[in-house]
């Protein structure tokens, strides 16, 4: 066994995949060979000489794990590249290349059955090695399928179903009936809607796929109770890849929400910052459902101006505005060279129970600094909620805020590349989405020409 070792550790330097495939045999027909001298007597079993021959193959090991990885590849690219997505019915097409690679993944658990490395801690660093080789090719597969789909005529079923509806006869009988404008709406709408179905289909098939990753995987990795314990699967890795998987499950409004919650759990532990404070007051007239908000004054602003001053002004808004759809926002007077700005300016708006209810209905306060010039500079932004101060029973719940204390809120400048962002900036599509994002990346801007 030692010549047969120390020939192997020469060999595996230039192994070849027919050289390879020898070794492999070779390691098979020990491995059996040696559960037929199990079977011996004890001083046979000694003159066999086989316990430990696995750790010969050590090197050879990677080898092979390297040529089925490969092998894998190709036949992936091969079974896309063949793949004719083959009509089963009217509409209704097949892919034959997940059969094929279906068949090449269980070649590969029948690779490592066949194997049976018998050295525990070996094992691990090989079934490690080969999970992430057959996870690496399953996300390899969707993208070739995802490329070779949208390679392929996208438009095929809008075309069948314009054909089918008939949408040039609409076009022509809207055309005779409200004339050629007629017909431009009757495009326009219909496309809205093949759009809008689109966009849907898009995700609702994100949210079956999150849905399936995360039962699946748990459950592949659990191996009902006999791979990893469901414990040690839930780590920190685990709750950050279900938190971006539950985000993707969210509508962009959900998502927006969830941003503004966010902000203001940050807002209630935020203590003193470099950026400054504002002082405002804010009480809820309920007979009337009118909201008063109170600007007073800002203390240590930020100094965004060369003369080491700042020409600061606050904008005041109800969030989000899906909310509040016809809530404007309100601003104050600018108040020049002054890191110590006093406003004592009020704002009113209309909110209702239904709207203040919510958890991450809030107000935002957001202190610019005015320049001549060119675009404002963000100094800072502070949030408050709706819910600390029109809920009956609240001191704030007041037509007045004449006896009211202050409320002190420390200003921040948060970094805008949160997974939220990122996900609502990938929906291209969605309006609601793009002008959220627009907005912060607006402010993100501002930050950086500083």
């Amino acid at each position: 066994m030692e010549k047969v070792s120390g020939t192997l550790e020469q060999e595996n330097t230039r192994l070849t995949q027919m050289m390879g495939e020898a070794i492999f045999e070779l390691y098979i027909s020990l491995k059996t060979l040696k559960r037929f001298g199990d079977c011996l007597p004890l001083k046979d079993k000694k003159m066999l000489a086989l316990n430990g021959f696995h750790n010969c193959f050590k090197s050879a090991m990677h080898k092979w794990l390297q040529v089925v990885h490969e092998q894998s590849c190709d036949r992936i690219h091969r079974a896309v590249e063949m793949d004719q997505f083959e009509l089963v019915e009217h509409k209704a097409k097949l892919s034959s290349s997940a059969i094929d690679v279906t068949t090449c993944f269980s070649q590969v658990q029948e690779f490592w059955a066949q194997l049976a490395w018998p050295d525990t801690t070996g094992a691990f660093i090989f079934i490690t090695r080969l999970t992430d080789n057959i996870c690496s090719e399953a996300v390899s597969y969707s993208e070739l399928l995802k490329r070779k789909i949208e390679r392929s005529n996208q438009a095929q079923h809008q075309k069948n179903l314009i054909v089918e509806l008939d949408w040039n006869c609409l076009q022509q009988a809207m055309e005779e009936s409200c004339g050629d404008e007629g017909r431009k709406q009757a495009i326009k709408a219909l496309n809205g809607q093949l759009h809008n179905a689109v966009t849907e289909l898009h995700r609702q098939s994100g949210l079956l796929i999150a849905h399936l990753t995360e039962k699946l995987l748990l459950q592949f990795f659990n191996a009902e109770g006999e791979g990893i314990a469901l414990e040690e699967l839930k780590s920190e890795d685990y709750k950050t890849v279900e938190d971006e998987l539950r985000l993707n499950k969210c509508s962009s409004f959900e998502l927006i929400e969830q941003y503004f919650l966010e902000k203001i759990t940050q807002q209630r532990v935020l203590k003193h910052t470099r950026f400054g404070r504002i002082s405002v007051k804010c009480y809820y007239d309920a007979p009337e459902q009118r909201l008063t908000v109170e600007i007073l004054h800002g203390a240590d602003l930020i100094a965004l101006d060369t003369n080491g001053l700042s020409d600061p002004f606050v904008i005041v808004e109800l969030c989000p505005h899906h909310l509040f759809p016809f809530a404007k926002s309100q601003r104050t007077q600018v108040k020049l060279k002054t890191l110590h700005p006093v406003f004592d300016e009020l704002f009113y708006f209309h909110v209702s129970p239904e709207q203040y209810r919510h958890r991450y209905a809030c107000i935002t306060f957001t202190v610019m600094d005015y320049d001549w010039l060119s675009t404002n500079d963000f100094a800072g932004d502070a949030v408050a909620p709706l819910s600390d101060f029109c809920w009956p029973g609240r001191v704030t719940a007041t037509a007045t805020g004449k006896n009211l204390q202050p409320v002190v809120l420390h200003l921040s400048r948060e970094n805008p590349k949160k997974p939220i962002m990122k996900l609502l900036d990938a929906r291209k599509g969605d309006r609601e989405a793009q002008e959220f994002v627009k907005k912060i990346k607006e402010i993100a801007k501002c930050m950086e020409e500083e």
